[in-house]
């Protein structure tokens, strides 16, 4: 995998895309990955600091198969 790749297609994907939750945002990636390249499986953690107080951090983690 190219994770070069990777980063720069998320990149202009979500320059222009605004989502609510990250749980949102995750499915959105893990699908456009699966989709995107020839795998059958993506683990996909996403954390977002300083988003409640006294908190490090929050965030999600999923696991997807292609179809």
């Amino acid at each position: 995998i190219d994770y070069a790749q990777i980063c720069r297609g998320l990149s202009e994907l979500l320059v222009e895309k605004r989502f609510q939750l990250l749980e949102a945002l995750a499915e959105y990636c893990a699908n456009w990955l699966l989709t995107s390249f020839d795998i059958q499986w993506v683990t996909l953690k996403i954390t977002k600091p300083g988003a409640i107080a006294d908190c490090q951090s929050v965030g999600v983690s999923i696991k997807r198969f292609a179809k």
